[in-house]
């Protein structure tokens, strides 16, 4: 070992990479930056969120890397709960218009008009029918067994029993199979 070089042995409470926390717990992060994470940004991270701000973004606003954002949600409980309220406020709200627009709705307007020069405001109903692809989108996410995009294909033994589920293109391909097999046999057969 030369000169330089520390064993852990070396290594106690006192050296300058050792610091006692607020809480009296021992940090053995080594010198180095200091960490921009500060009260502020739970307050800061809740708000982006709210706006749809994913942890990417948010660790590109802060100019910290996505690993050290991770890092502060694991150290600061109050940090992952700031930004996991953002972000379940904001999908609830997006969930709520989604539902909207899936079934339809209508809501009170007025309708502005010029009628002989003269400004005509008028009491109206708007509606909105529903959403066809926003229906769809709904019941694919809430309830994937019932309405996914993707259909299985059973296979059964000679009991009735389910052997494996198989997808689409499986099936087709192994329907794709037996049937090049059956045309190689009949034309060896002729």
């Amino acid at each position: 070992m030369t000169k330089n070089q520390r064993t852990d042995l070396d290594h106690t409470p006192d050296d300058s990479a050792c610091r006692a926390t607020d809480n009296g717990v021992i940090d053995k992060r080594g010198p180095g930056r200091p960490t921009k994470f500060n009260g502020d940004i739970c307050e800061q991270a809740m708000k982006l969120c709210l706006l749809g701000a994913t942890d990417e973004q948010l660790a590109d606003f802060f100019g910290v890397s996505p690993a050290t954002l991770y890092v502060w949600k694991d150290a600061h409980p109050e940090f992952l709960e700031a930004i996991t309220r953002g972000k379940l406020a904001a999908d609830a709200e997006i969930a709520q218009a989604l539902f909207h627009r899936a079934k339809g709705y209508e809501h009170d307007d007025i309708d502005v008009r010029v009628v002989n020069g003269e400004i005509v405001l008028t009491k109206i109903c708007k509606h909105y029918p529903p959403d066809t692809q926003a229906a769809s989108l709904w019941l694919r996410n809430r309830q994937p067994k019932l309405w996914r995009d993707k259909a299985e294909i059973g296979v059964t033994d000679r009991d009735g029993k389910d052997v494996a589920p198989i997808d689409r293109l499986e099936g087709a391909r192994r329907i794709a199979f037996v049937l090049a097999q059956a045309v190689h046999v009949r034309a060896e057969s002729t």
